[in-house]
């Protein structure tokens, strides 16, 4: 029982810096899962634009680096897009984020972004603070007349898939490509690790039937996306479904016991490991996202991957408790979270609010 509370707050701990680590805070660096710039289904017309919002006290540098889908991808810490200045309090738009910063990539092409605070850094100032932004991602189809229709993608670190566990999409509403009124449904998975994926792709019917499923896979550091039809899934009635991504022999690929602490991953350029450079590692990660688009209109919705990250951690504890005690520090769970802690530590602390007594 002792044991059960102590994995218990210790998951809890790690989760509540997670979360706060999402959307709701500002933060030094971003994956955008998707970004398009291309012809659709139905003569839709598909563009995105990206801003970067600096909350923070100090004016800063960002740097962004486009994975292209469909091919193996590769990144050494040097972004491709560079010398993005976002003062205090300023906020940067980029119209059509591809043909703005990576113009050089075509008028048909999609993937994934990677943005991160790349201002110079004195590692040794114990003094130091992280960049506080925020970031939207708007993907939207031009229907004309400056009018469209627009999604907005988050970018979450909980949404980064790093467990055996899938990510969990409900209201999956797929009535097929054409079916009017009725909407179809896309997949897509953005990979961010240095080694090639296999996904299982799971769609479950209402009632808990599986619908069927099916595997793709996607190239390390690049992403991919497909229809439910395309995929040979078949249409909904009425009633919504929901749809599962996960790793494909996930509890084979994924020993806790091993080092983590060599993986590669750098989400801190301080790290001694990291060589003052961003960059991804060879464990299997990846950001799924599902989107259910209006055969009429052309409309979009995004929803958002539920991963089970208690489980997941509680999965991972037992197995460490097990196999290999001795390494109770090393789990994938906590190396991420030992990642993200230095973001924490660095924060700019705001003045605090002057109170006065209230004399009637």
């Amino acid at each position: 029982m002792r044991t059960f509370f102590r994995k218990s707050l210790l998951l809890f701990g790690v989760l509540c810096i997670a979360m706060s680590a999402s959307a709701q805070v500002p933060m030094f660096g971003f994956v955008i899962p998707v970004v398009a710039k291309s012809p659709g289904a139905l003569g839709t017309d598909w563009a995105t634009d990206v801003w970067i919002s600096n909350i923070g006290t100090a004016d800063r540098e960002f740097s962004a680096h486009f994975f292209r889908s469909g091919q193996a991808n590769t990144f050494n810490g040097n972004f491709s897009k560079t010398g993005i200045l976002v003062r205090k309090g300023r906020t940067v738009q980029a119209i059509d984020v591809i043909g703005t910063w990576f113009p050089g990539e075509g008028s048909s092409v999609k993937g994934w972004i990677l943005i991160a605070d790349t201002t110079p850094v004195d590692c040794d100032d114990d003094n130091r603070t992280a960049a506080k932004a925020i970031v939207a991602t708007r993907l939207y189809n031009k229907i004309g007349d400056g009018s469209s229709f627009g999604q907005i993608f988050e970018s979450s670190l909980l949404a980064i898939n790093s467990s055996p566990f899938p990510s969990n999409f409900t209201a999956i509403r797929n009535r097929a490509k054409t079916t009017k009124p009725g909407a179809r449904t896309n997949v897509g998975v953005a990979n961010i690790s240095t080694s090639a994926i296999t996904v299982e792709i799971r769609l479950i019917k209402s009632g808990g039937a599986v619908a069927g499923t099916v595997e793709r896979s996607i190239p390390a550091l690049s992403h991919n996306q497909w229809s439910l039809t395309d995929l040979g899934f078949p249409a909904f009635g009425a009633a919504a479904g929901r749809l599962e991504v996960q790793l494909k022999n996930g509890f084979q690929l994924f020993d806790p016991c091993e080092n983590t602490t060599t993986t590669g991953l750098c989400l801190d350029r301080c790290d001694s490991n990291c060589g003052g450079k961003y960059g991804f590692g060879p464990i299997p990660a990846f950001v799924p996202y599902v989107s259910n688009i209006d055969n009429d209109t052309g409309d979009g919705e995004v929803i958002l991957p539920i991963l089970d990250q208690l489980g997941y951690g509680e999965w991972e504890e037992e197995y460490i408790d097990t196999h290999c005690p001795d390494k109770s520090g090393d789990s994938v769970f906590v190396h991420a979270y030992r990642q993200i802690q230095p973001f924490f530590e660095s924060q700019e602390r705001p003045v605090p609010p002057v109170f006065r007594k209230v004399v009637k």
